[in-house]
C-alpha cells in the first residue's frame, strides 16, 4: 500500500534538518521533527536539495552523504513533474502572484492532495485552495 501524504516539505526544510545543526541549530530541530510526519515532496525539492546541500552552506555535505539522504528522501510520495504540473503552476503564479517555481512547488502539493505546506518560500498562513502555507520557523 502507497504511502500517503499529509503534509509537503520545501527544499530549505530539507536543508536545515540535513546542514543545519551548526548555523542553524533550532531551524534543524523543527526541521528535523518535521522528518517525522507524514510527509511527501516533489521531484523539482529532490533536485532543488541535492544541488544546494553538496554545493551551498558552510560546510556542503559529502556526495555520499547527499545521496544517502536522496535515498531516504525518494521513499517518500513524490510528484513527479508532467506537464499538468507545469500548466497549473504557470495558473498558480497568475492567480496568486508568486513565482514559477513556487507555482511548482503548490501545484506538486496539491497532487499529492496535501492540505499543509512546509516553506520559508511562501506567507505564513497563506491559504492557496485547499492547501495552508506554514513556515514552521516563525519567530526564530
Amino acid at each position: 500500500m502507497l504511502n500517503r501524504a499529509k503534509v509537503f516539505l520545501d527544499t530549505s526544510i530539507l536543508i536545515y534538518a540535513a546542514n543545519g545543526k551548526t548555523r542553524h541549530p533550532q531551524k534543524h530541530e523543527i526541521a528535523k521533527g518535521l522528518l517525522t510526519t507524514q510527509f511527501g515532496l516533489s521531484i523539482l525539492v529532490v533536485t532543488e536539495f541535492y544541488n544546494q546541500i553538496t554545493s551551498n552552506g558552510a560546510i556542503p555535505l559529502s556526495k555520499e552523504t547527499a545521496r544517502d539522504w536522496l535515498k531516504f528522501l525518494i521513499r517518500k510520495p513524490c510528484q513527479d513533474m508532467d506537464s499538468r504540473i507545469v500548466m497549473k503552476a504557470l495558473e498558480h503564479q497568475d492567480h496568486h502572484n508568486i513565482s514559477h517555481s513556487n507555482g511548482l512547488i503548490l501545484a506538486s502539493a496539491e497532487r499529492l492532495g496535501v492540505t499543509t505546506l512546509y516553506s520559508e518560500e511562501f506567507t505564513h498562513e497563506m491559504v492557496y485552495g485547499d492547501i495552508t502555507t506554514i513556515n514552521p520557523f516563525m519567530g526564530q
